[in-house]
């Protein structure tokens, strides 16, 4: 007979509850103060090895079924869901041709995020920066419409700034529902 232990370096691999830790700060620049909803208010979804990129995008799969907290001018919700790598030609596993470490789907009633914890931890890069990225898209922000540097610019080696630029910081401040 064999038991089953639970093994603290498994628990590293597998996602994780999302924060955005030291990133949270960069959003103060535009007025808005990051909350998290209690944990007790978190719904565990089936674990998807490969959790399409294409999914998230699209809204669909079994990754966002729970998810319904509208938003509005005063009060911004965002989905955000700790996923343990994209689809295989994505993951950055030997034979990748791209790597994925975060997706995004934000419409005008809708914003949800994932963030890749095994592709980030296999690129070696720090999952709050790519949180605070994958967030920032809420505010109908595209990847490099802004300034190199900003966190939402990603560079050739695929790595992102520490702040938003104004550009981004202004279309945050808008009054609009993201």
């Amino acid at each position: 007979m064999m038991s089953c232990v639970w093994c603290p370096q498994i628990s590293n691999v597998l996602p994780q509850y999302p924060v955005m830790g030291s990133k949270k700060s960069a959003f103060h620049a535009a007025y808005i103060d990051i909350d998290y909803l209690p944990r007790s208010h978190s719904t565990i979804v089936p674990f998807v090895r490969n959790l399409s990129s294409y999914d998230v995008g699209d809204g669909t799969g079994t990754w966002n079924n729970h998810y319904n907290i509208p938003s509005s001018s005063d009060f911004w919700t965002e989905l955000v869901v700790g996923a343990f790598q994209p689809e295989i030609n994505r993951d950055y596993d030997p034979d990748s041709t791209k790597a994925v470490c975060g997706a995004a789907k934000y419409t005008e009633d809708d914003n949800q995020c994932v963030v890749y914890y095994e592709t980030l931890r296999d690129m070696v890069r720090d999952p709050n920066e790519t949180l605070a990225h994958e967030v920032g898209h809420s505010a109908n922000i595209e990847d490099n419409e802004c300034e190199e540097g900003c966190i939402m610019w990603c560079d050739e080696h695929n790595q992102i700034g520490d702040h938003f630029c104004e550009k981004c910081l202004l279309e945050m401040r808008k009054d609009a529902i993201y």
